[in-house]
């Protein structure tokens, strides 16, 4: 028991129980001025106004999705198909295709409006759902 003891009173094992204890005090040191940082962090934080926001963002997606589901059940595609199906197969039956013939000539002189205002018709249509069908 006795070299226990001369062990204890040695410098050198002083010096590395200063450092094993230094080093653990430090720890506790870093341990509570993170633990002081995070609660002070969190007394910042506004979880009011996270809360709302996360609110607006389900309300909106909830929005857009009833959006989507409304455009599933409407027959304006299948309407502007069947149009420009039977123009096209107008061309062909002999006793409407004077008709046509003359429809195209008073179409020359349709305003730009028209054709810009047809257009977006018709991209708003089919571009519309072009573009829902690939996000799936």
């Amino acid at each position: 028991m006795i070299p226990f003891l001369s062990l204890l009173s040695n410098p050198i094992t002083k010096l590395v129980a200063d450092k094993v204890i230094g080093g653990a005090k430090h720890a506790l040191e870093k341990k509570a001025m993170i633990r002081e940082a995070e609660v002070e962090a969190i007394k910042q934080t506004d979880f009011a106004k996270i809360k709302k926001d996360e609110a607006i963002a389900k309300a909106d997606a909830a929005v857009r999705k009833a959006q989507a589901n409304g455009m599933n059940n409407t027959w304006r595609d299948e309407a502007i198909t069947v149009v420009y199906l039977s123009l096209l197969v107008a061309h062909f039956i002999p006793w409407t295709a004077p008709y046509m013939e003359q429809g195209w000539m008073l179409l020359q002189q349709a305003n730009e409006y028209f054709w810009w205002g047809l257009m977006g018709v018709i991209g708003g249509t089919f571009g519309l759902n072009l573009t829902n069908k690939l996000k799936k």
